[in-house]
Order: structure tokens, then C-alpha cells, then sequence
């Protein structure tokens, strides 16, 4: 799914925290009457879950138990620092937005349950900087970020221990155009996990970071530079493939770099040329959460391209669908057991104003 959404003004400094719900919902009580009544009667099955123990040795993109994350943009490394010691979150897409004054744009998980990870993040290092502290951490990269000062390239990366079920033989190279790349891949027998392009000297060169496409971690990818939106729903629909990077290929964000895998079944979003409050909105109506966001300026205007997964229960998954596929509007869920806990959440504290749905409040 790809949608392009007209452009709202927007904070410059925004956090989209998917959590517990609070207690007081101004969800009209019809609309959960009427998910339930669907759901009941609805023949649909539920995506299946993981289960947590598998889970810890899965990638970023395939975790899909519901968890606590957030996302900012335009933040500076001291703010980013602050981020990350109050949330207890640990960062999945990094990008550098800006080199002078350096800015980011971050999208983070709690690091907990079945997404606790020993990690570490960097920003400001040179190449031999980078490789002496993934060497003295046994560590890999899995989101990695070049960027040019003065002639001089630098690197802003995450990395998690490359130990026990997340130990994975690895590859990052920085500098290559895209026909080195390709062969790097084959001569690794490899496929990207990360795939980005920056400037240096006038010229584009691309950072990446690949692992060994065998074993458990062998199937079906593709990596695609300077395509546009369409081409990429396009050949999302030819490989029935699910997108795990995308990134802005030029200034304006008029193409992409991209990396897609096999579909792994699970529910998924992609979205390209939307301002922060849409993205917002998307999370929120599809209850997702951010795998990859990027930030680009377009006509002068601050556009996002993002990928999202599934942060819903099954109920809430379940129920979601169902209201999605009947509309194009916006939809939602509450619903809590008497004298027990909430079982279905979806934009529970989002107002509606149903004008037929409210008729069956009204009846009752």
C-alpha cells in the first residue's frame, strides 16, 4: 500500500508513542458495538504469531508482538542522548538529516521482552573509528548512515552484539557505486540489510551493510536505486515482496533506494511524500509502528518516506482490518472487559462523530 498525502504544516520536534491505552476513551461506544458485531460474524484469519523465544533471534522487521517506541525528527545528538536514556528505547532506523548543524531523524523500540538487545549508536566517526568499536564489541551494524563534512566522511550507525541469536556473519563497505555493490553480493553470496546513497566530492557513492543470504537467513530479496514511487509499488506486487529500507535517491524525493524480501505474511505499511501529521495519522489508523522512516524536503516543504509493521494485538488486528477494508475514512476500536483489562485498541482516544453508527446508541 502507498499512499501520497497532501502536505499539513507540521512540528518541527515530534514523538509518536504506541503504548498501553490510557483509561478514558472519547471513542463513541457504537463504533466498538459495531467492530464486535463484524468481527463475530467475519469469517478472517488472524496473523499468526510469533512466538517470543523465536523471536529475540528474528530481524527488526518480522517482530511484530505489540511493544512501546517512538519516533522524532530534527533533533540534535544531545537531544537524541536524552531520548534514549528517558524511553530505555533502543534505535532501528537512524538517518542523518543534516550534516551542519548535524540532525536526526530516529525511530525506536522499547529494548525489552523479545526486542532486548545489547546496543550501541555513534554518530561523528570516521571509517577506522567505526570498525575499531564494532571489533572491540563484537558488534554489527543495522543502521548505518554516511555523510560528508569538509571532504571528510563520517559515519552515524546502531549497532547490537553480534552474539548468541543475533550472531550473523556480516559485511558493511562505504565509498562503492552500484555495479561494486553488486558484485560485492555475489562474491559474499549476500544480500542487503541497509542500502544507503550520500555525496562526496560531487559524487554519489552508497554505505551498506549486507549478511550471508544461506541458512536461516537465505530467501528471496531485491535492491532497487533511483526508481520512483509507482515503480516501487510496482515491483512490491511483481516479487510480492515486503519493503525493509527505503530512502530518498535524490534531494527532492522524486526516486527511492530501496531493499524488499520475500512477503513474510505479516501486515505492513508503506508511505511515501507525507508531512509528519499524516505519518502521525497513518500509524495511529493502522496501529503500526515505524521499521524505517526518512526525511526529505520537497518544493521546500519536509516530506517522510516510512515503512510500518503491525503493533496491534490479535483482537485489535483482527477488528482493524475488517474496518479498514470496509472504508477510506477514519476507523476505530474500543473495547474493555467489565472489571477487567482492554482487549481492543485502535485510535481509542480519536473523537468520532459516526452518522449512522450513532443511530444504534441512540436506539439503545
Amino acid at each position: 500500500m502507498c499512499e501520497a498525502m497532501s502536505e499539513r504544516n507540521s512540528p518541527k520536534f515530534l514523538a509518536q508513542l504506541s503504548g498501553a491505552p490510557s483509561r478514558s476513551s472519547k471513542l463513541v461506544a457504537a463504533v466498538a458495538v459495531l467492530a464486535v458485531a463484524l468481527a463475530a460474524c467475519a469469517e478472517i484469519a488472524e496473523p499468526e504469531e510469533q512466538g517470543t523465544a523465536e523471536q529475540a533471534a528474528l530481524a527488526e522487521s518480522l517482530n511484530t508482538t505489540p511493544t512501546g517506541w517512538w519516533w522524532y525528527y530534527g533533533i540534535t545528538p544531545s537531544q537524541l542522548s536524552t531520548i534514549v536514556s528517558n524511553t530505555g528505547g533502543r534505535i532501528v532506523s537512524l538517518q542523518v538529516e543534516q550534516a551542519s548543524p548535524l540532525l536526526f531523524t530516529v525511530a525506536l523500540v522499547s529494548n525489552t521482552g523479545s526486542y532486548a538487545k545489547s546496543w550501541w549508536y555513534y554518530y561523528g566517526l570516521t571509517a577506522s573509528q567505526l570498525s575499531a568499536n564494532i571489533n572491540s564489541l563484537n558488534a554489527r551494524i543495522v543502521s548505518l548512515d554516511a555523510y560528508d563534512v569538509n571532504g571528510t566522511t563520517l559515519f552515524a550507525a546502531v549497532l547490537i552484539s553480534n552474539t548468541g541469536a543475533d550472531a550473523k556473519g556480516w559485511w558493511w563497505y562505504y565509498g562503492v557505486t552500484t555495479s561494486q555493490i553488486a558484485t560485492l553480493l555475489q562474491q559474499n553470496n549476500a544480500r542487503l540489510v541497509d542500502f544507503r546513497s550520500y555525496v562526496t566530492g560531487g559524487v554519489t557513492r552508497y554505505a551498506v551493510v549486507m549478511i550471508p543470504n544461506t541458512g536461516a537467513d537465505a530467501m528471496a530479496w531485491w535492491w532497487y536505486f533511483g526508481v520512483t514511487g509507482s515503480q516501487v509499488g510496482t515491483l512490491l506486487q511483481q516479487n510480492n515482496a515486503f519493503l525493509i529500507s527505503i530512502e530518498p535517491a535524490d534531494a527532492s524525493g522524486s526516486t527511492f533506494n530501496v531493499v524488499m524480501e520475500q512477503n513474510q505474511g505479516i501486515y505492513w505499511w508503506w508511505y511515501y511524500g507525507l508531512s509528519a501529521n499524516d505519518l502521525s495519522d497513518r500509524l495511529s489508523q493502522n496501529g503500526a509502528r515505524l521499521l524505517d522512516v526518512k526525511s526529505y524536503t520537497s518544493g521546500g516543504t519536509r516530506k517522510f518516506a516510512a515503512v510500518m509493521v503491525n503493533n496491534s494485538n490479535a483482537a485489535t488486528t483482527r477488528i482493524g482490518q475488517i474496518l479498514r477494508s470496509g472504508t477510506d475514512g477514519e476507523t476505530g476500536t474500543y473495547l474493555k472487559q467489565i472489571g477487567g483489562g482492554v482487549q481492543d485498541y485502535l485510535q481509542g482516544d480519536r473523537i468520532f462523530e459516526p452518522a449512522s453508527s450513532i443511530k444504534i446508541l441512540i436506539a439503545l
